[in-house]
């Protein structure tokens, strides 16, 4: 069975997605959780691999399945390559040997940052942070003002602009008359192909989003209810009614607390990295300039010089 079914059945029966999603769960140590040839995951396993994810993202990287599901194919595939390696002798070669050795630092460094970054978002008031980013950059949350209009399409590809005209100007006296209910009638009259999906209905929300005649004479409705007189564009007559206007308004901070909240701790944690590791690049440093100009040359990167 693919390990994305296999996990996703997993997680549905036992729910195993809480479990991963908090790693370190000293009850669950080094029971098993997946195996594959000779290669063996255990949930401690997930939980070292999973640790190495910033606390920020690891519930948002746990929430899709398919996330978990390919981090254990990698994990599963480094295991069965690894346990090749070793049965090969690989992992007593000097050079493999240091680089492991560079893999470790590599690791140390990831949980470091996450260390720092942590630290940091702890230290910090985020909520009151995120305030004052709400206060100072109150244009940013304004939801425009958007209208919405409802048309019925007469087409003049099949007919002359005179009978378009003329039939369109029928409907709009059928529309306007007491009683009539418009939406039934762009149903059954409407060359609109999209009216299956949005029954004529357009939403308004900024300039040049439809054709300027279209746009002008729904811009110039002002009540709901109001019809314009029919308006000809490129595609023939329409028959437009406004159908609501929602005025523009400022999101409170209660709408846009969570997406300011996770975008300070964002920075915040971005700060703290890029401080420590400025801070640790600024530190004098000094190298065998031989060596590294021979470096090219040491690794093939130089091309060959021509024979004599």
């Amino acid at each position: 069975m693919p390990l994305p079914t296999l996990l996703f059945r997993s997680l549905a029966l036992s729910g195993l997605l809480q479990v991963l999603a908090a790693p370190a769960l000293a009850e669950e140590g080094d029971a098993f959780l997946i195996e594959r040839g000779e290669a063996r995951l255990t949930v401690a396993d997930m939980d070292g691999r999973m640790s190495r994810l910033a606390a920020s993202t690891r519930a948002e990287f746990a929430f899709r399945p398919e996330n978990l599901a390919q981090m254990m194919d990698r994990l599963l595939l480094n295991r069965q390559l690894s346990i090749q390696a070793r049965a090969e002798g690989l992992d007593q070669d000097p050079a493999v040997r240091r680089d492991l050795e560079l893999a470790v630092e590599e690791v140390l460094a990831a949980h470091r940052l996450n260390q720092v970054t942590e630290a940091a978002i702890a230290a910090a008031d985020i909520e009151q942070l995120a305030r004052e980013r709400f206060l100072t950059q109150q244009d940013t949350f304004k939801v425009p003002a958007q209208r919405v209009v409802q048309h019925l399409l007469i087409g003049t590809e099949q007919r002359s602009e005179e009978e378009a005209l003329a039939r369109a100007s029928e409907l709009l006296l059928q529309a306007r008359s007491p009683g009539s209910d418009f939406d039934a009638m762009v149903m059954e009259y409407s060359e609109d192909p999209g009216k299956g999906s949005n029954q004529g209905r357009y939403t308004m929300v900024q300039p040049g989003q439809y054709v300027p005649e279209f746009e002008a004479a729904g811009l110039a409705l002002q009540r709901p209810g109001e019809f314009a007189e029919p308006v000809k564009t490129q595609f023939g007559y329409h028959l437009m009614r406004l159908v609501e206007v929602t005025p523009e308004r400022t999101r409170s901070f209660e709408e846009v607390r969570d997406e300011l909240v996770l975008k300070v701790e964002e920075e915040v944690a971005q700060g703290a990295r890029e401080r420590l590791v400025q801070e640790l690049k600024s530190l004098p440093d000094r190298g065998d300039d031989e060596r590294l100009v021979g470096l090219r040359a040491r690794y093939g990167g130089e091309p060959a010089k021509p024979a004599q």
